[in-house]
Order: C-alpha cells, then sequence, then structure tokens
C-alpha cells in the first residue's frame, strides 16, 4: 500500500468504502503521502456487531490536516476517535457518521459538532436506508446534493 500511496501524493479525494479489512496503517500510508486529502469516504458495510476501534480515526486525525470532507458511516468508531477527529481535523466541514452505533450524541462535543460542522449526519439511520430521511436536489445529475425537509432529523443544514 505504501508504494501505491507514494505514487499519489497530489491525491486530494480518496474513496476506501467497502475495504475489508481496512487498517489504521494503511489509512495513515495515505494521510502521510498524500497531504492534500480534502474528501475520505471510509463508509463500511451495516454490521449487526461490532466491537468499538478508534485507530482509523487517530490515523485520519493525525495525518490528515486538510481534510474537509469525512463518511465513517457504519464505521467503529466511538467517542473518543469521534472527539479526536473533531480536534484534529480544523478544516472539517462535512461528517458522516451514520450507523457508528458507539458515539453518543449526549455528548457535548456531539453537540458542538453540530454547530461547527456545515453537514453532519448523526448515528441515527431511519429504516436502515441511507437516505431514508432525505430527498435528492440536484442541478447536475452527476453531483446529487442530498437535504433534507426536516431540520430536526441531523441531516443537512
Amino acid at each position: 500500500m505504501y508504494q501505491l500511496a507514494a505514487k499519489f501524493t497530489s491525491l486530494t479525494s480518496l474513496d476506501l468504502s467497502g475495504a475489508l479489512n481496512l487498517s489504521d496503517a494503511c489509512v495513515e500510508v495515505f494521510g502521510k503521502n498524500c497531504p492534500q486529502i480534502a474528501h475520505l469516504k471510509l463508509n463500511m458495510n451495516p454490521q449487526i456487531e461490532c466491537v468499538p476501534n478508534d485507530g482509523i480515526a487517530f490515523a485520519v486525525g493525525n495525518t490528515m490536516h486538510q481534510l474537509e470532507h469525512l463518511e465513517m458511516a457504519y464505521g467503529t468508531l466511538s467517542n473518543a476517535g469521534f472527539k479526536f477527529l473533531m480536534e484534529m481535523c480544523a478544516k472539517l466541514e462535512f461528517l458522516d457518521l451514520r450507523g457508528c452505533w458507539h458515539v453518543d450524541m449526549s455528548e457535548t462535543y456531539a453537540k458542538e459538532a453540530s454547530q461547527r460542522l456545515k453537514v453532519f449526519h448523526t448515528p441515527i439511520v431511519i429504516d436502515d436506508e441511507p437516505y431514508a430521511n432525505v430527498r435528492e436536489y440536484s442541478d447536475d445529475a452527476n453531483e446529487p446534493e442530498y437535504w433534507s425537509s426536516d431540520e430536526s432529523d441531523c441531516c443537512w443544514r
């Protein structure tokens, strides 16, 4: 993975969603070799049971300081990893944590995140459908934007 990351040093967007056995070391390699990454997708398939693990969150927070857009839906993130990401990724504007069942939204920093971020998808998932609580709007069919008709559902503002 190191050899691959070393070849793409000007990479600004990376999607590792669904990667089986994705490790924090792999994410860290990309973070160290591709310092301009601004958009990162680490979405996983829904899991019935998972053990909290913040290694990937710590790798992201320690190496990806230009990050503006982060998707970690259905990941193993806990409160500690969430707090670390919020502290270390100062440019973060978009955060998707749908299905991250170990993140407690009653914590103070979770409330601060909903105020700081332009877009914050909370761990709450309605009907296990990724966009069950949003409608699609787009001027460009290739770049859909999602927005919510109900401000209380913590999707788009």
